[in-house]
């Protein structure tokens, strides 16, 4: 591998509904080069945040910069570019998209001309997966394995070896402690994962079941859940 070139796991829903934080990487190259407008990059604001975000428009120096899965826009300099993405690990597969494929250039042309209504787009995908969530008995993927590496949680493949890396993910400590609780078993469903919560935290059950919500709706889409 070139040294110019950086893999690393996304983080937040800035990127969605095509890139999810927590479960794929982004493989980018530094310096960036011949960024034009569509490019996902790598930025540093003034405000010290970095950040990977699709570039929407380019004036002079000046360049805008959104989230696929934002409404509201950020702003840099072309200096503060500091890498460029050229494709990305998606849904724990070893297999690399490159940002050339067909199957990203059709998507981020169809998505970035829907900005207009992109907020209802991305509630909507919210709610289908809240409701398919609520409605179905789930299980834990087989083959899954949790871990603590460097006194973090991390679910990887059981198998997982260096060049299977990107099948890792990340856990807070209350998510690692619900996996152990639900993995292995025959099924699991909403109303258990709430259940579960009361029990462990003595919360109420509105505020459990919204956390319960969220987090099956999080494991769903990373796909490891089924």
């Amino acid at each position: 591998m070139h040294d110019n070139i950086t893999i690393f796991r996304l983080e937040g829903n800035s990127m969605r509904p095509y890139l999810v934080g927590g479960r794929d990487k982004a493989i980018v190259e530094s310096p960036a080069e011949n960024v034009r407008k569509g490019d996902v990059v790598v930025a540093r604001l003034c405000s010290g945040e970095t950040i990977m975000h699709r570039v929407v428009k380019i004036e002079g120096t000046n360049v805008t910069l959104l989230g696929d899965g934002n409404i509201k826009p950020e702003h840099c300099n072309t200096t503060d570019i500091i890498g460029k993405a050229i494709g990305f690990f998606r849904k724990g597969n070893s297999k690399a998209e490159s940002c050339s494929d067909k199957r990203w250039k059709v998507y981020s042309f169809v998505w970035t001309r829907l900005l207009f209504m992109r907020r209802y787009l991305l509630g909507a995908i919210r709610l289908i997966q809240t409701i398919i969530i609520k409605n179905k008995h789930m299980k834990t993927k087989e083959g899954l394995v949790l871990r603590n590496i460097c006194g973090e949680h991390v679910l990887c493949a059981e198998n997982a070896t260096d060049e299977d890396f990107n099948k890792i993910i990340n856990m807070s400590e209350s998510a690692a402690e619900l996996w152990e609780r639900v993995q292995g078993a025959d099924d699991f469903t909403l109303e258990t994962l709430t259940k579960t919560l009361c029990e462990l935290y003595e919360i109420d059950e509105q505020t459990a079941n919204r956390d319960a919500s969220e987090l099956m709706r999080q494991w769903y889409e990373a796909g490891l859940i089924i």
